[in-house]
């Protein structure tokens, strides 16, 4: 009796083994497919639409940095596949700030030009930062190269606005002989002191009143 209890007993927990086994077959997890390959091999042309004028490339031939990443963005992202965006963008962040640390031109010294600089910066370490994300897409990475390049061409065209209001002021002269002035209006202006009260002598005051 006892015999037949205890087969009985694995026959059923073979049953449940089976039975569970069966079932995990059964659940299927749909994995996120990875993007097609192909599309990070197809290239996108990006448009550089804004030069430096030849007069003011002149004036920051000293800064070698900039032309130095200017000639590496226009020769490898002018027209670039996610894949290889994504290969560079380490060494576009290295161009990035050597180029920031080494402004020293006085008339690019100002808030405009630094603010352009350092979103160039967060942007390419944006695109750094998108080559170890495994579920990167394609257009994310070219929208991010877009942005790029947005930006270089508002750093170039803020060089061009910098040295032409520079020319633009030094330009105009202000000849005053040619307007007539009214002098004394335009002497500093100026509330009069009232005159102080006299104090009366001790000797003309009198204690009664008449």
């Amino acid at each position: 009796m006892n015999f037949k209890y205890i087969c009985t007993l694995c026959l059923f927990c073979l049953l449940i083994i089976v039975a569970c086994k069966k079932k995990e077959e059964a659940i299927v997890i749909d994995e996120p497919k990875p993007e097609s390959l192909a599309l990070f091999k197809e290239k996108t042309h990006y448009i550089f639409d804004k030069e430096l004028i030849s007069d003011v490339e002149e004036k920051v031939k000293s800064w070698n940095e900039f032309f130095t990443l200017s000639d590496f963005l226009k020769k490898n992202f002018l027209d670039i596949s996610p894949s290889l965006s994504l290969e560079l963008s380490k060494e576009l962040v290295e161009l990035s700030k050597v180029m920031n640390d080494s402004l020293r031109i006085k008339e690019l010294n100002n808030k405009g030009m630094f603010a352009r600089l350092n979103v160039f910066y967060s942007e390419a370490l944006r695109l750094q930062d998108m080559s170890i994300i495994s579920s990167i897409k394609a257009a994310e990475v070219q929208e991010q190269v877009g942005k790029l390049v947005s930006v270089y061409n508002s750093i170039t065209m803020k060089i061009n606005s910098i040295y032409l209001q520079k020319d633009f002021d030094s330009e105009v002269i202000f000849d005053e002989s040619v307007f007539e002035f009214n002098e004394d209006a335009e002497k500093p202006f100026f509330v009069p002191k009232r005159p102080k009260k006299q104090k009366a002598n001790q000797s003309d005051k009198s204690p009664y009143r008449k």
